[in-house]
């Protein structure tokens, strides 16, 4: 199984280079999964050649794809960026192909099918809280234990897409489409306490 993960483009010395996190790639590994990265210039390309998509964590979306002005609180992200792996969203929601977005990847999920974000909720940042899972198609319903380490979240939902996970105060933290395999989480499942996440899209790009 191949699994394609966005990376996040970045400039140092007047250079353009991609990166993503080591832990998303040791994760996949270990679970018998290889992976390619897919930057900007190919990406969509390159969908015909892998059974997944994950759009990796990152900067947060240009709150001018959502119809609002930027807050001081938000770190932006290269526009380019933005728009592809917006476009990504949409390749693949047209080919069928399982989708998992996660942290930023929500976000741009959400953006992308014509939702809002919320700039800042640094409540719970940097600890562990409770997601309560309900109506999933994914996972089972209850309540999981699970990392923080955003300050944005989904705001308005998108077109198409049903929260499945939410905290106890209300904050939108999983929320899935409800005709394609494509779902998004706020926390960091590759990291610790990551609910099965991984698990169980691996399992959707295997049928």
């Amino acid at each position: 199984m191949i699994i394609g993960i966005t990376a996040s483009r970045f400039c140092e010395n007047k250079n353009d280079f991609y990166k993503t996190n080591s832990s998303y790639i040791s994760f996949l590994r270990e679970l018998g999964t290889d992976i390619v990265m897919l930057p900007c210039e190919n990406g969509i390309s390159m969908l015909s050649a892998v059974d997944g998509l994950i759009l990796s964590g990152g900067y947060d979306v240009n709150p001018l794809y959502y119809g609002e002005k930027r807050q001081e609180v938000t770190h932006l992200a290269d526009d380019k960026q933005d728009l592809y792996e917006m476009s990504l969203v949409h390749a693949a929601i047209r080919c069928g192909l399982p989708v998992l977005g996660i942290c930023r990847g929500i976000q741009v999920i959400n953006v992308a099918l014509g939702g809002t974000l919320v700039q800042n909720c640094n409540d719970h940042y940097g600890n562990l809280h409770s997601v309560q899972i309900k109506n999933s198609s994914l996972l089972a319903d209850g309540c999981i234990c699970v990392n923080s380490f955003h300050h944005q979240r989904v705001g308005k939902v998108g077109d198409l897409l049903k929260v499945t996970g939410i905290t106890f105060s209300g904050d939108i933290e999983m929320i899935e489409h409800k005709k394609a395999p494509l779902f998004g989480v706020q926390w960091h499942p590759e990291k610790q306490y990551g609910g099965g996440v991984i698990e169980t899209f691996l399992n959707l790009c295997q049928k």
